[in-house]
């Protein structure tokens, strides 16, 4: 067991270093403490176990680049466009690896922001909000990822989508999945 650090790093620290989000020089400042410090590179060790898987983890919203780049490594990849106000009932089977959800029908051209809003259909628990979403302008949709590891999560869900213009303007729109894990 290593000795205990007089100055420990904080596990905050630890897990925006492992995300990335730490700037150059925290970084580096970092990089020296745990090459030094048994007690937190062993710590260090520990964030990175959990937050690895998380970083390698499809978000649910992509932006156009990182369909790309699934695309880019031969990921199976079966899109589903659906227009404001449809109900889609897709079947998804093992013979996809990502399964995509086209949220068409905003105007997106001028989009300062898009927020996002996903909710259990029946009992309006909400499961994923963001208010700055990733979305692609030149497509005219979000892109909502599916895959295995949501099978767990309610099947039958509501989204609403609101561009927020440059001009001010705020648009709306509501989609309705529900989903059947084959």
């Amino acid at each position: 067991m290593s000795p205990p650090c007089p100055t420990p790093v904080a596990w905050e620290t630890l897990v925006a270093y492992w995300a990335a989000d730490l700037d150059a020089g925290e970084q580096d400042a970092l990089e020296a403490h745990l090459m030094a410090c048994p007690s937190c590179s062993a710590e260090s060790g520990r964030v990175a176990a959990v937050t690895e898987p998380l970083r390698r983890a499809l978000p649910p919203l992509l932006a156009p680049g990182q369909l790309a780049q699934l695309r880019s490594k031969g990921l199976r990849i079966r899109e589903n466009p659906i227009a404001p106000g449809e109900v889609s009932r897709p079947r998804i089977g093992t013979d996809v690896d990502v399964f995509l959800h086209r949220l068409g029908g905003l105007e997106l051209a001028r989009a300062q922001r898009v927020s996002f809003e996903m909710r259990e259909e029946g009992t309006d628990r909400v499961m994923i909000a963001i208010d700055d979403a990733p979305f692609d302008r030149a497509g005219n949709a979000l892109l909502l990822a599916c895959h295995a590891h949501y099978a767990e999560l309610p099947h039958d869900v509501i989204v609403d989508v609101r561009s927020h213009g440059d001009d001010g303007r705020e648009s709306r729109a509501t989609y309705t999945i529900h989903h059947v894990f084959v």
